[in-house]
């Protein structure tokens, strides 16, 4: 059985893409930049950094969990 949780976000994952309307955002992201962040829940890297949807790769990290030549390997790809 889901949890309250679960149901919340499968509710909200449904409504986020029967709403989605972006689907035509260029890749890769416009201002060819990658955001690598913190993973602290109170961090909106959006709002952080002033960006938008489809303006960079953002990856929040936890505590040195990718390397900075593995972040940099996904980049280039």
């Amino acid at each position: 059985m889901a949890s309250a949780i679960q149901n919340n976000v499968e509710s909200a994952s449904a409504r986020y893409a029967a709403d989605f309307t972006q689907g035509d955002l260029v890749l890769p992201p416009a201002k060819k930049y990658l955001v690598l962040t913190c993973m602290d829940a109170r961090i909106d890297p959006a709002r952080a950094f002033g960006i938008e949807l489809g303006d960079a790769h953002v990856i929040r990290n936890v505590s040195l969990f990718f390397s900075l030549l593995c972040v940099l390997m996904l980049v280039d790809q």
